[in-house]
C-alpha cells in the first residue's frame, strides 16, 4: 500500500542545519569503481564519512545528547571516535550485528491463477535473485554500519553479472519519502558533493551533479514529487534506499548506542587514570643511609661524596626504582589500598556501561549461565523491527516474479530450537521450507541440493538403516531375524482351538 509523504519537505529544507564538509586527506590507494565490482559481492563503502579522530570530553557528549536529532552529526563523529578507541563499543556492535541468522522463506503470490510450471519458474528465478544478493554476509555488515551511524544511505549497483550494495556518504544525503514499495527514499544534496570524489558515486548521481553544474548551479526551486524543492536536491531512484535505526521519519538519525557514549568515554578515561596511577604509585625505593656521628648526629661523609654515590645508584637502577640517600630512618607505607580503589573505579564504570547497554555482562565474561539464554534472546529481539527495511529492499528486487521473502524472527542463540520445532511440524504436515532454511541454507541452495542429490542417486548411495519397529511386514534381511515357524505341541494346538 502506498505511503503518503510523512515529512514536510519545505520545513526540512528551510530548517536544515548547515552541514560542514570535512576536509579529507588524499587517499593513499584508490580502487576505481569498475574494478571494485566483482562476484565477491562486498559491502563497498563510498567516501567513509565522519572518520573523526578528535577526542571528546564526557561533558561535551552529555550536551550533545540533550538534543540528539539536531546533534546527529557530532554524535556520529563520537561513534566513529569510539570505534577507534573503545574495545567495549566494538564488542557491542559486533555482538548485535552478528546475532541474526537472516534465515528467510520465499513464497509465490497468486499461485491459484497459474500452472505449476509457471510457479516453479517464478520461484527458482526469485530464489536465484535473492541468492545473488548474498543476504547472510552482506546484511550483517550493513546492520553494523546502521548501528554505528544511526542512518545509512545505500545504493544498489546490481547488473547482469554482479550484485553489489554500496553506501553513500550520509553527509550529502537526507530522507525524502516512503514510496509505494515501502522503500525509504532519499535526496542527494548536490551542493555538498566533493568533485574530487565524484567518480566514486553511482552514474545516476554523477549525471545529476554534472547537469546541475552545467546549468550554473541554480538555486531556484522546482516541483519534485509534489513539493517545491531547491534544484540542488536530487531524488535518488528506487535503486537507493535508506535505513534509520530509530525508524522515525525525520531528516536524519543518530547512533543506536548513543545513550552509552558518555559512560564509554568515562571508561576509557578511567582505564588511563588507573594505568597512570598504578605506575606512579608502584615505585620502589632503595634507601642508602648516610653514616652519622652518634653524639652530634652530623653526617660523616661530605656532600660531594654522597652525591657521587647517589648518582651512581640512580644511573644503574630500573626506571621504577628510585634511590633515596639521607641520614634518616625510612618507614615503608603500603599503597595497595589506594591502588585497589583505582581498580574498583574501572570495575564500577564497566558495570555501569553494561547496565546502560541492556546487554548481559555474561555475554563477554561468562561467569554464570543463569539467564544467559533469555538475555541473548532479548537482545536479538530489539533488532527484529529492522527486518522491515531489508525485506522491503529484497522484495523490490523480486517483485517482477510475484514472489516475496519473509525473514524469520530467529537468531543464532535459538536457531536450533526452531529447527527442531519445525521438524516436529513437518511430521504433522507443516512446512518443509521452514525446516530446511533454519538449517542455515537458502531456498536456492535447497533446490540445487535436492536436484543434485536426485541426479547422482544420493538415496541409493546413502541407504537409511531401518530400525526394528519399522520392520513389521517387510521381507528382507535387515533388522531383526525372521520369525521362526511355530512348532507348538499337540496340547497347545488343542488349547488354541478355543481362541
Amino acid at each position: 500500500m502506498a505511503r503518503t509523504k510523512t515529512t514536510n519537505t519545505k520545513d526540512i529544507v528551510s530548517s536544515s542545519p548547515t552541514i560542514e564538509i570535512e576536509t579529507q586527506k588524499p587517499k593513499e590507494f584508490y580502487i576505481p569503481r569498475n574494478y571494485a565490482r566483482s562476484q565477491v559481492q562486498p559491502l563497498w563503502a563510498i567516501s567513509p564519512n565522519n572518520s573523526s579522530t578528535r577526542k571528546y570530553t564526557s561533558d561535551a557528549i552529555g550536551k550533545l545528547l540533550l538534543h540528539p536529532y539536531s546533534s546527529y552529526k557530532e554524535l556520529q563523529n563520537v561513534s566513529n571516535y569510539l570505534l577507534y578507541t573503545s574495545s567495549a563499543y566494538n564488542n557491542f556492535l559486533d555482538y548485535l550485528s552478528n546475532a541474526l541468522t537472516w534465515d528467510y522463506v520465499l513464497s509465490c503470490e497468486e499461485v491459484e491463477k497459474v500452472n505449476k510450471t509457471t510457479i516453479e519458474n517464478r520461484y527458482i528465478d526469485a530464489a536465484k535473485t535473492v541468492y545473488k544478493i548474498n543476504v547472510k554476509a552482506i546484511f550483517s555488515a550493513m546492520l553494523k554500519r546502521v548501528l554505528a551511524n544511526g542512518e545509512c544511505y545505500f545504493y544498489n549497483l546490481t547488473d547482469n553479472s554482479n550484485s553489489i550494495i554500496v553506501e553513500i556518504d550520509s553527509n550529502i544525503c537526507q530522507l525524502a519519502q516512503i514510496d509505494s514499495n515501502n522503500i525509504w527514499r532519499y535526496y542527494i544534496n548536490l551542493s555538498f558533493i566533493n568533485s574530487a570524489n565524484l567518480l566514486e558515486l553511482p552514474e545516476e548521481i554523477q549525471t545529476a551533479y554534472k547537469k546541475w553544474i552545467d546549468n550554473g548551479k541554480p538555486k531556484k526551486k522546482v516541483l519534485i514529487d509534489g513539493f517545491e524543492l531547491p534544484e540542488y536536491l536530487y531524488p535518488v531512484s528506487d535503486k537507493g534506499f535508506a535505513i534509520f535505526i530509530h525508524m522515525r521519519k525525520t531528516q536524519h538519525d543518530y547512533p543506536y548506542l548513543a545513550h552509552m557514549f558518555e559512560d564509554l568515554n568515562d571508561l576509557e578515561s578511567d582505564k588511563t587514570y588507573m594505568n597512570d596511577y598504578i605506575k606512579e604509585n608502584n615505585i620502589k625505593l632503595i634507601h642508602m643511609k648516610v653514616p652519622t656521628d652518634k653524639d652530634s648526629g652530623l653526617p660523616l661523609m661530605d656532600k660531594d661524596v654522597m652525591q657521587i654515590y647517589h648518582d651512581s645508584a640512580k644511573e644503574h637502577l630500573p626506571s621504577n626504582v628510585a634511590p633515596l640517600t639521607n641520614p634518616f630512618t625510612v618507614e615503608s607505607i603500603a599503597l595497595d589500598k589506594s591502588q585497589s580503589t583505582a581498580i574498583n573505579l574501572v570495575e564500577h564504570s564497566t558495570k555501569v556501561i553494561m547496565q546502560d547497554s541492556g546487554i548481559s555482562d555474561t555475554i563477554f565474561n561468562a561467569n554464570s549461565t543463569n539467564g544467559l539464554k533469555y538475555a541473548t534472546l532479548a537482545d536479538a529481539t530489539k533488532l527484529y523491527p529492522l527486518f522491515y527495511f531489508f525485506e522491503n529492499f529484497v522484495n523490490l528486487q523480486i517483485k517482477q516474479y510475484k514472489c516475496k521473502i519473509k525473514f524469520l524472527r530467529i537468531n543464532y542463540y535459538n536457531q536450533l530450537e526452531w529447527h527442531e520445532r519445525f521438524y516436529a511440524d513437518v511430521q504433522a504436515g507443516g512446512s518443509r521450507s521452514l525446516f530446511a532454511v533454519t538449517g542455515g541454507i537458502e531456498p536456492y541452495d535447497i533446490i540445487n541440493l535436492a536436484k543434485t542429490e536426485k541426479a547422482i542417486g544420493m538415496d541409493d548411495l546413502l541407504e537409511p538403516k531401518i530400525n526394528a519397529s519399522q520392520q513389521s511386514g517387510i521381507e528382507n534381511d535387515n533388522g531383526r531375524p525372521k520369525k521362526k515357524e511355530d512348532k507348538a505341541s499337540d496340547s497347545t494346538n488343542k488349547v488354541n482351538e478355543y481362541d
